[in-house]
C-alpha cells in the first residue's frame, strides 16, 4: 500500500525576490502573501521576511543549497512584476471581515488577488480586473461559510484546510497571516469557526465542512479567539484531521521546495543499560515542536543559544518537516551537538489526540518518526469537555505502545505525579514537573527529589518553551544535588525499562507521592477554591442584568478561558482582558443560555476540583470529580450540580433554557458560598 501523502512538494527554488513585511498595512500584506502563493505554486520565486529567523533561513539556503535572492525595495512592485500569473482580483467586504477568508479561498481557486476597496484602484491601474466582488453580499458571518461550503468546498483540497481567526479579540492573530501563501498555493478552504461547544451553530457548520472535506488531512493556521486549543484539536481529530500551529509561519511554499539531503535521518543507537543506580534520573524536554512556528523561529531562539550543548537536553522536532520544510530538518541535524537529542513532539507526526483517530494516524506517525530518526515520542490525549488533564484510556495507551515502536513515550504539559503512568514494558509516563523561564526551576526539582524518597527515581520534566529558557536552565541546574543525573530521553527510557525489568520500579512510579500533596494539591486547591467561589458570585451578579447587558458581559469577559486555565489565572486577568478587548469580541445574542451554561459548567467544575484537591484528592473526569465531591461532602445538597452535569451530558440533544440556567447559577453560587461557613 502506498504511504499516505498529505503535503505537496514544491519545485526547487533557484532565485527569490524578497520583500520585508515591516510597515505593511494589513490589506497590502494579505494581497502580497496571496500573490506569493499564486506565483510559488508553479515555482518558488517570492520570499518574505517577517522576523530575524526568516533572514536566517534565507542565508542558510543560499549557503547550503545555492538559492540566490534579491531584496525588493517596494513590495507592491511585485504585483506588477508577476501580474501575468494573476487572473484579476476578488474584493472582500471590510464590514464583514470573514469575507477576507472567503477571498483567500477564491484566490487559490481562481488565481485572483484578495484586495480591499482602497486597493482596488491600484490593481485596476495595473490592468487587473475585478472578477469577484464580495461587498454587500453577506450580513451574517456564518452565511459566508455556508455559501463557501455549498459552492466552493468540493473544488478545494480535501487534505489541507485553513483556520484563520478574523479577529474581534485584540492582538489575537487578527492581523497578518503569513500562512496564506501556503493555503492559496494548495487551493485550501479557509474558515474561522469556533470549536467551543458554547457556539452551537458554528460547531454544526464546522462539522459539516470537515465531514465533506473527508480527510485524512491537516488544518493549518490556528484556533479562533473564542475557543481553546484542546477544543479545536479534539473536534478536528474526531473528523480525521490533525493540526499544525502555523498561522504565523511564512514561506512554506519556499521551504517546501528545498530538496532533502538524506532519505533517512538517524540519531545515535540506544545504548544497553548495564547498571541502574540508586539515584535520580532527570530528563528535560522542551517543545512546541508540533508547531511549525517553533521550528521556523529556532525554538523561540533557544537553538541559537551560545550555551547550547552544555546540558543534556531533549528538543521537540516536528517529523513532518521531512515533507513541509526539508531544509529546516537538515539544518537542525547539521547543527545539533552530542548533548542535543530529538524527541517526537505532541503527538506523533503532528499535533492531535491519537485516541480519537483510527490506526492510520499511528502508522503515519511511525513512518515519519523512522524517517526523522526519532525513537521516543510525546503523545498527549486531551478532551476538556470531560477530562481536565490527560484522558485516562488504557486501551489507547497500549495501542500507542504497540504501534509506534518507540523506546518509550511521555505525556508533557498537564501531567502530574498523581496521574497514572505506565512504566512497564514500553514506558509511558507523565511529566512530574512543568518548568518555566520565570521561576526557580532548581528549587522545584529539589522539592520533588527531597520529598519522594524512592530510589531509583525517574523524573520527566516538561520545559515550557519561551525565549531564554535554555540559558535559564543551564544557569540554574548546576546547583542540583549530586544524586541527580540529567540524561537524554533514550537513556532515560532504556534505564527505566531495565529498572522495571529488575523490579526496581512498580506500576506506581511514585509510591510515596503523598509527601507532595501539600504543595501540589492542598495549597493550590485552597487558592483555586476561593477564586472559583468569587467567579461564581460574579456570574450570579451578571444574571441580575438585563439580557442584552448579560450577554455583553458573558462575551466580553474571559470566561471561556476556564476551559483551559485555573480560576485564579482567569480571575487575575479578567479586568485587563475586558479593557484590552472592548469592542473586539463579537456578542452572540442568539444563545445567551448556551454562553451562560458553558461558563457555569467550567466554573463549577473548577470549584469541585479545587475542593477535592484541598482534601488531597486527585480527580480528573468530570463525573468522577462530582462523585468524589458528593462522597466527601455528604452534608451539601448536590442537586444543582447534578442538574448542570445533566445539561452538559445532553448538550447536543437538548438546548438549555435561559431561565433554568439563571436559576442554576444562583443555586450553585449559594451552594459554593456555604462552603466553609
Amino acid at each position: 500500500m502506498e504511504p499516505l501523502r498529505i503535503f505537496p512538494r514544491f519545485k526547487r527554488p533557484e532565485r527569490l525576490d524578497v520583500f520585508h513585511a515591516d510597515g505593511l498595512e494589513w490589506d497590502r500584506y494579505l494581497c502580497l502573501t496571496a500573490l506569493q502563493g499564486l506565483v510559488n505554486r508553479t515555482k518558488p520565486r517570492i520570499y518574505q521576511v517577517v522576523g530575524s529567523w526568516d533572514q536566517h533561513w534565507l542565508d542558510y539556503y543560499k549557503k547550503r543549497f545555492g538559492v540566490e535572492y534579491e531584496t525588493v525595495q517596494d513590495p507592491m512592485s511585485l504585483v506588477k512584476q508577476y501580474q501575468y500569473e494573476v487572473s484579476g482580483v476578488v474584493v472582500y467586504d471590510e464590514t464583514v471581515r470573514d469575507t477576507a477568508n472567503l477571498a483567500i479561498t477564491i484566490s487559490g481557486l481562481e488565481s485572483l488577488l484578495p484586495v480591499s476597496q482602497r486597493l482596488l484602484p491600484e490593481m485596476e491601474k495595473l490592468g487587473l480586473e475585478k472578477r469577484v466582488d464580495l461587498r454587500g453580499r453577506f450580513s451574517e458571518r456564518l452565511d459566508v461559510y455556508r455559501w463557501a461550503k455549498d459552492n466552493l468546498l468540493s473544488r478545494c483540497s480535501r487534505h489541507i484546510l485553513g483556520s484563520l481567526c478574523t479577529g474581534r479579540r485584540k492582538n489575537w492573530m487578527q492581523g497578518r497571516k503569513p500562512i496564506v501563501d501556503y493555503l492559496v498555493a494548495n487551493r485550501s478552504f479557509v474558515y474561522h469557526l469556533s470549536s467551543a461547544r458554547r457556539d452551537r451553530e458554528e460547531n454544526a457548520l464546522l462539522d459539516e465542512i470537515l465531514e465533506e472535506a473527508g480527510g485524512p488531512g491537516v488544518i493549518m493556521g490556528w484556533h479562533c479567539a473564542r475557543d481553546q486549543e484542546k477544543e479545536y484539536v479534539s473536534r478536528a481529530a474526531r473528523k480525521g484531521f490533525f493540526v499544525l500551529c502555523s498561522a504565523s509561519s511564512p514561506n512554506l511554499t519556499v521551504h517546501g521546495g528545498i530538496p532533502r539531503r538524506r532519505e533517512i535521518y538517524s540519531q545515535r543507537e540506544p545504548r544497553p543499560v548495564e547498571r541502574v543506580e540508586q539515584k535520580v534520573y532527570l530528563s528535560l524536554y522542551m517543545t512546541d515542536g508540533d508547531a511549525i512556528w517553533a521550528m521556523n523561529n529556532l525554538q523561540s531562539l533557544n537553538w541559537s543559544s551560545k550555551n547550547r550543548g552544555k546540558l543534556p537536553f531533549n528538543w521537540g522536532l516536528l517529523p513532518l518537516l521531512y515533507e513541509v520544510a526539508p531544509g529546516m530538518l537538515e539544518y537542525y541535524y547539521e547543527t545539533k551537538t552530542d548533548n542535543d537529542y530529538f524527541v517526537c513532539p505532541s503527538s506523533g507526526a503532528a499535533y492531535t489526540y491519537s485516541f480519537l483517530h483510527g490506526d492510520w494516524y499511528l502508522e503515519f506517525s511511525r513512518r515519519y518518526m523512522h524517517l526523522t530518526g526519532q525513537t521516543t515520542a510525546n503523545m498527549v490525549n486531551w478532551d476538556t469537555n470531560y477530562w481536565w488533564r490527560e484522558v485516562e484510556n488504557p486501551e489507547a495507551i497500549y495501542r500507542e505502545k504497540r504501534m509506534l515502536g518507540a523506546l518509550g513515550l511521555v505525556c508533557g504539559l498537564g501531567g502530574s505525579v498523581f496521574a497514572k503512568s505506565y512504566p512497564q514494558g514500553t514506558p509511558k509516563i507523565h511529566a512530574a514537573l512543568v518548568l518555566h523561564v520565570e521561576e526557580d526551576c532548581a528549587e522545584k526539582i529539589r522539592t520533588l527529589v527531597e520529598r519522594i524518597k524512592t530510589r531509583p527515581l525517574f523524573i520527566f520534566a516538561f520545559v515550557q518553551i519561551g525565549s531564554g529558557v535554555y540559558d535559564h536552565l543551564v544557569e540554574q541546574l548546576s546547583s542540583l544535588p549530586d544524586e541527580v543525573e540529567i540524561v537524554h530521553m533514550d537513556t532515560f527510557m532504556m534505564t527505566l525499562r531495565e529498572a522495571a525489568r529488575r523490579g526496581l520500579v512498580s506500576e506506581d512510579l511514585y509510591p510515596d507521592k503523598r509527601a507532595l500533596e501539600d504543595v501540589m494539591l492542598r495549597e493550590p486547591g485552597k487558592r483555586e477554591k476561593e477564586a472559583a467561589k468569587r467567579l461564581l458570585s460574579k456570574l450570579s451578579q451578571i444574571c441580575s442584568l438585563p439580557t442584552d447587558e448579560m450577554v455583553r458581559e458573558l462575551n466580553l469577559g474571559n470566561w471561556h478561558l476556564l476551559a483551559a486555565q485555573e480560576p485564579s489565572t482567569v480571575e487575575k486577568a479578567m479586568e485587563k482582558w475586558r479593557e484590552d478587548n472592548e469592542g473586539y469580541m463579537p456578542y452572540d445574542t442568539k444563545s445567551p443560555a448556551d454562553a451562560l451554561a458553558y461558563n457555569l459548567f467550567y466554573t463549577s467544575w473548577a470549584f469541585i476540583r479545587a475542593c477535592l484537591n484541598e482534601k488531597g484528592v486527585y480527580a480528573n473526569h468530570m463525573d468522577s470529580c462530582l462523585d468524589e465531591y458528593v462522597n466527601l461532602f455528604p452534608e451539601r445538597d448536590p442537586s444543582a450540580l447534578r442538574e448542570l452535569w445533566e445539561i452538559w451530558h445532553n448538550w447536543y440533544q437538548t438546548r438549555p433554557n435561559l431561565e433554568k440556567v439563571v436559576d442554576l447559577v444562583r443555586r450553585v453560587d449559594r451552594h459554593a458560598q456555604q462552603e466553609g461557613s
